[in-house]
């Protein structure tokens, strides 16, 4: 009875259980930027390559780090400047006084 109860609470979330797109890109940006800092630190801890296959995989991911970071950046802001420029959008319906005055509401009508 207990486990019934369990997914029933489950089924009230919604889509919470899946993962979108913004927060998978929010993740990979941090996971790039954390490239960035800590390289320099392993190449201090580790040496120089000893190898030429070595050499080539520090060097495939100190481009994909230093190449994907800030583009992977410009996309997440990109992104939500799109997002926030929507008329629709939610948090754009109301401004800062309170009132609908030179918005748009959800339906898409300006009101004056």
């Amino acid at each position: 009875m207990e486990a019934q109860n369990q997914v029933e609470d489950r089924s009230c979330l919604g889509d919470k259980d899946e993962i979108s797109a913004m927060e998978t890109l929010q993740h990979f940006e941090v996971a790039l930027w954390a490239a960035v800092v800590l390289i320099p630190v392993i190449y201090y801890v580790n040496g120089p390559a000893v190898s030429n296959d070595q050499w080539y995989v520090r060097a495939g991911l100190i481009v994909i780090a230093y190449l994907g970071a800030p583009i992977v950046t410009c996309m997440k802001r990109r992104t939500t400047k799109q997002r926030n420029l929507r008329p629709d959008s939610a948090d754009e319906s109301v401004n800062v006084a309170g009132t609908n005055k030179g918005r748009y509401h959800a339906e898409g009508d300006l009101v004056q």
